[in-house]
């Protein structure tokens, strides 16, 4: 019984933490526009700047971006770093690569604020999504050890 209410834990926790990295790329691409608006950094000195410290998953590849291609760059970085993230949200923020320095700041600002809430929208679907089916998890799991420990016995 401990066993399947330690599995659908874990379950629970894989979604929370797919969750918490859509919330994670909201606040980079926030912290992006502060960038932009007011630091009149490049495009890879952003880099730099937004992804360092970030602890649910390595960014790597972000802060190595220093020349070349910026678009392409980006997107084998977005292939290479977000992995655990759902293909939707991850094309989203990909789409950062094509704004970044490809216009003036106040265009990119729009854009990227655009972006801003199209990944806070699909945070809030999926949290409340996750907080709907949390009891439907530990519910199912413990009922599941139930019916083994009967079967058992």
């Amino acid at each position: 019984m401990l066993c399947s209410f330690l599995t659908g834990n874990e379950v629970l926790k894989t979604h929370m933490h797919s969750v918490k990295l859509i919330k994670e790329l909201e606040d980079i691409v926030s912290d992006i526009i502060v960038s932009v608006s007011f630091l009149s950094l490049d495009v890879y000195d952003i880099c730099k700047r937004v992804f360092v410290n970030r602890k649910l998953i390595d960014y790597s590849s972000f802060t190595h971006i220093t020349g070349g291609d910026f678009p392409s760059c980006w997107s084998k970085a977005c292939d290479a770093s977000l992995g655990l993230v759902n293909e939707e949200d991850k094309s989203i923020f990909c789409e950062i690569g094509s704004i970044l320095g490809s216009c003036d700041s106040e265009s990119q600002i729009k854009k990227l604020s655009h972006i801003e809430n199209m990944l806070e929208r699909s945070y809030l679907q999926k949290s409340d999504k996750l907080e709907a089916t949390k009891r439907l998890y530990y519910i199912i799991s413990i009922c599941i050890g139930l019916v083994i420990c009967l079967l058992i016995a």
